[in-house]
């Protein structure tokens, strides 16, 4: 039989007992159903040591980030596109201020290696990046208490690939829907005969609600396809939902933060690279806090279908109610 976890140890236990929830559980799900799948989502994240997974998968993500960096401007300096080439440095510019710039990585020096990498230079990039991805499902598949992804290395690391391809085009997309609505809405306006200004509130709606949507498909995508089990679509929508208005909250508070440590002169020189990481931290942390509400969902479904099928069991019973 193949387990979740490991097996405990033979030995003389050293820390109190684990406590027990059942009653406080049973409680909430009786007064409110909403307080019960928060208080099951919280147990599972705890339970599961979300933070230290985070603080794991954040140390890949860094580690990662350049080579995924070199990466995206490699695929754009070999397929010509000098446009992608904006765009992307115009993303990083949003997701972490202070990374891309003059006294920071430059972009010229960046398309001038993708340039001349060769296309094994860049896979081998693109290879290394997909170890922030593993991280991230083998963390999903311990909060969804899924047994270890059994496939072997060479096929999870070319799947992941493929994944990581699709996953880092809708990131770098969430965070410049502004640049992708200038750019799609001149040629709009000249094909329309448009010659009026846009409101700048309509645009600010727009922008949110193309982010969210973006934020919650690519939740969506590591909920059900990283975890090693597929939950309903329900817990997954809900998961997403929530978890895509955390990670956006989270992007508006980037700037911030960055502009915080950066004015903290005893950082000095690990000032950028420290805010990087804790805005990675966040993200993270918001992916599987998504993750344990999701799990918290179908288990409460689970529970309900239980429920449901013993009240069926004992009405069709001999002698039970009609």
């Amino acid at each position: 039989m193949t387990s979740a976890r490991l097996p405990k140890i033979p030995g003389e236990a050293l820390d109190p007992p684990p406590k027990v929830f059942d009653a406080a559980q049973q409680v909430l799900d009786e007064r409110h159903a909403a307080a019960g799948v928060l208080f099951r989502a919280w147990h599972r994240f705890v339970f599961a040591r979300a933070p230290l997974l985070t603080a794991g998968t954040t140390y890949y993500l860094f580690l990662s980030l350049i080579s995924l960096v070199a990466f995206g401007y490699g695929l754009v300096a070999l397929i010509g596109a000098d446009q992608l080439s904006v765009w992307l440095t115009d993303a990083l510019n949003s997701a972490f201020p202070g990374l891309v710039g003059d006294e920071a990585l430059s972009p010229e020096d960046l398309r001038s290696y993708g340039t001349t990498a060769s296309i094994g230079g860049l896979l081998v990039m693109g290879l290394a990046g997909t170890s922030s991805v593993n991280a991230a499902s083998q963390s999903l598949h311990i909060l969804y208490g899924a047994p270890k992804d059994p496939r072997n290395i060479a096929l999870r690391r070319t799947r992941m690939f493929g994944q990581l391809i699709l996953l880092g085009l809708l990131i770098l997309l969430s965070f410049i829907p502004s640049v992708l609505i200038s750019t799609l809405a001149e040629p709009l306006r000249d094909t329309l005969g448009v010659d009026a200004s846009v409101n700048p509130s309509l645009i600010l709606v727009v922008t949110l609600c193309i982010a969210l949507t973006l934020n919650f498909v690519v939740l969506w995508l590591l909920l059900s396809r990283h975890g090693g089990i597929r939950p309903s679509k329900r817990a997954i929508r809900i998961g997403a939902g929530a978890g895509a208005v955390v990670i956006e909250t989270v992007k508006y508070s980037t700037a911030g933060i960055i502009a915080w440590s950066l004015d903290k002169p005893q950082y000095g020189a690990f000032a950028v690279p420290i805010t990087v990481m804790l805005v990675l931290y966040l993200l993270s942390m918001s992916l599987y806090a998504s993750a344990a509400l999701t799990a918290a969902v179908a288990l409460k479904e689970r529970d309900e279908l239980h429920e449901a099928a013993g009240r069926r069991g004992e009405a069709e019973a001999p002698g039970g109610s009609d």
